[in-house]
């Protein structure tokens, strides 16, 4: 059977669940319908598997036109849906006869998406292992873009189970909303103060205007930080050296709350004070820009509870006296909950804390918060020992160690510059235990010197003062924010903050460096994130803030001491210096075309020169040149000379200077 589209809605997508899974340290979202429990109850009412792939609806749902006979169901916010005409029920399962008509309507609140499902659900093809659509990506769905009139939709053969009527089951929307979290893994009194922390809990935020499923945007008072700045990380105190970020973390960006969405980040560089629970994720689905949301921490326990209760909720036939709407009281948590794991420095092996990071993730952070390249290389050990590893293939250790052998129930394993993001699949490993197994891990892993790793030197051309990152400063500075520091003109910023002399010194320092991939995924797909292996070729800048709404694809930028190339057009908060080529290709095995510890070289090009490399690569016509390399600890720590101490000496002096003036405006704690 097939469904055909006669108006698309305003922005109506193919979506599953769970979306993709595995990718997440390669930078690929795992997207999948947003609000999962109006489409998961959606699915059941016509009777799918709750994953089976339907149409998320924002604002303005789509018409359809229905050859043969169907059963359809809609959720979420859809009120005023139509069959012929005639009122379409929310959560009631309708047979719509040959050649009739649905249309979603309008989504007018409260709410903000609706879903519709029909039994059998779209048989479109998968992309990396689901349906659901990527839209900043271009891949899913309908080859990666929202639907369009025309459009001719498969549907796949029906269960045969019955269907449900799940109205009673569907929970209540409104423009006031109390999400949950789990307070962590950052806090007070490392990164906020006490009191900045109960701010972030007692404020009632106002949803932005600038949301969309990439991210929440969060309106109110800058929270208290605690420290000056973030060192090497950036000279904002929201910036941390980069980590990994879980769906639902509230990360603060600048002095902006930030939640992570379906379509977000997996990998970047601020703190996450607290992350909301699996059970209320749907209800950011569901807010609409303007409504009121506070955050309300809870204990492990209990949203251990609240998901279970999700759970069981669409386990079983939906039954009246079944249903949690609304949600047993809530109690306040007592704040960040204890580290799982806390083990001291001993000899060469500096300490490690693993956190919850929200209900079903665990941080593993390695040593203080600064770089050093061989917590990084600590950091993939223990990733291929516990979780999954995309780094180099082959490894020379010490007898009896393998670190490619992973533990069932971790299903994403993300790294960072010094920490590890696992997430487990709780109804097989629970995060105690995998606390336990990651120091088991830690305690195995071999000495460093025995190490060897197997990578590659890759090189990039780079385009600099490429036109599309000027116009990325451009428009930041129309419609974002015209006083920035780093206005007009990103590399200047870059420039003065380093205690350079010339403009031209920022693009002969990145043209010499050779950088060290020490990360995946930081702006999406495959994109890397870099270090120069020479401290006297390091450049440290700070994030935008608030971030840019478009950066070009495949631009780079540095932001702290990190050189990274965007992964795609999209949001970016990284100091830009040019553009390079794509290093992401869907239809390769893999997709991705870096690894951890691969070396960069950049080599300049005319932009013009770039647009025809871009095409020969996009094409086929030719590939990245690669020469293989193996890297021991040593290489990974070169001696640092006299040019190094002095250029770093320089740099900090330069950061300082660049900081107290931010301090007279008021822009960072003074």
């Amino acid at each position: 059977m097939s469904i055909e589209c006669v108006s698309p809605g305003t922005r109506t997508t193919v979506q599953d669940l769970p979306g993709r899974q595995g990718l997440w340290g390669v930078g690929v979202p795992p997207s999948g319908a947003w609000d999962d429990l109006s489409f998961a109850l959606a699915n059941l009412a016509v009777g799918n598997d709750i994953g089976a792939a339907g149409l998320e609806c924002v604002l303005r749902g789509p018409v359809l036109r229905f050859p043969a006979p169907a059963t359809v169901c809609v959720t979420g916010a859809a009120r005023l849906s139509t069959v012929d005409g005639e009122p379409l029920a929310p959560g009631r399962p309708a047979l719509v006869a040959a050649g009739q008509t649905v249309d979603v309507g309008p989504i007018r609140g409260p709410g903000l998406r609706a879903y519709l499902t029909m039994a059998g659900g779209l048989a479109v093809p998968e992309v990396l292992g689901s349906r659901s659509t990527f839209l900043l990506g271009g891949f899913g769905g309908l080859a990666g873009r929202p639907l369009r009139a025309g459009d001719v939709l498969a549907v796949g053969s029906a269960t045969g189970r019955p269907t449900l009527d799940v109205s009673d089951a569907l929970p209540a929307l409104s423009d006031r909303w109390t999400i949950r979290v789990v307070p962590g893994p950052h806090g007070a009194p490392e990164y906020l103060t006490e009191a900045g922390t109960a701010a972030l809990f007692a404020t009632e935020w106002r949803l932005d205007h600038r949301s969309d499923r990439t991210g929440v945007r969060l309106t109110g008072p800058v929270p208290g930080f605690a420290r000056e700045d973030g060192g090497d990380a950036g000279l904002h105190p929201s910036n941390i050296h980069d980590s990994a970020y879980p769906v639902g973390g509230i990360m603060i960006s600048g002095g902006t709350p930030v939640i992570v969405g379906p379509d977000g980040p997996s990998l970047g560089g601020f703190v996450v004070p607290a992350v909301v629970i699996r059970a209320d994720r749907w209800r950011l689905a569901q807010c609409r820009p303007g409504d009121r949301v506070r955050l309300v921490p809870v204990t492990p326990e209990q949203a251990d509870e609240a998901n279970a209760d999700r759970a069981g909720l669409l386990g079983r036939p939906v039954q009246r006296s079944a249903l949690s709407w609304p949600e047993r009281d809530i109690r306040a948590g007592s704040g960040r909950p204890a580290p799982l794991l806390d083990l001291p420095a001993l000899g060469d092996r500096p300490a490690l804390t693993a956190r919850r990071s929200g209900d079903h993730h665990l941080l593993v952070e390695i040593g203080p918060a600064e770089l050093d390249l061989a917590v990084r290389l600590r950091v993939h050990l223990l990733a291929g020992a516990v979780g999954t590893t995309t780094g180099p293939a082959r490894r020379r250790l010490a007898p009896g160690n393998d670190p490619d052998r992973s533990l069932p129930g971790v299903v994403e394993s993300v790294e960072g510059v010094r920490s590890l993001l696992l997430a487990v699949d709780e109804h097989r490993l629970s995060l105690p235990a995998l606390a336990q197994r990651v120091g088991e891990a830690w305690d195995a892993l071999p000495e460093l010197s025995t190490v060897e790793l197997s990578a590659r030197e890759v090189a990039l051309p780079i385009a600099f003062d490429d036109p599309a990152a000027h116009e990325a400063m451009s428009r930041y500075q129309t419609s974002v924010r015209w006083d920035a520091p780093w206005c007009p003109d990103n590399v200047e910023f870059i420039r003065r903050i380093n205690g350079l002399d010339e403009r031209s010194d920022v693009f002969d320092i990145v043209a010499a460096a050779t950088y060290l991939v020490v990360g995946l995924g930081d702006v999406y797909l495959g994109a890397p994130v870099a270090v120069p292996l020479d401290p006297a070729h390091r450049l440290v800048t700070t994030k935008y803030d608030p971030p840019r709404t478009w950066t070009p694809a495949n631009a780079v930028g540095i932001g702290g001491a990190y050189l990274c190339v965007y992964g795609m057009a999209g949001p970016g908060g990284y100091q830009l210096v040019g553009r390079t080529v794509p290093g992401w290709r869907i239809g390769t095995d893999p997709p991705w075309l870096l690894r951890p510890f691969d070396l960069l070289r950049f080599h300049p090009v005319s932009p013009t020169e770039l647009l025809t490399l871009r095409a020969d690569l996009a094409a086929g016509r030719r590939d990245l040149v690669t020469r293989p390399v193996t890297l021991t600890l040593a290489d990974l720590l070169p001696p640092a000379g006299p040019h190094a101490h002095g250029f770093t000496a320089r740099r900090r002096a330069a950061f300082a200077a660049e900081r107290d003036r931010w301090a007279l405006a008021g822009q960072v704690p003074a």
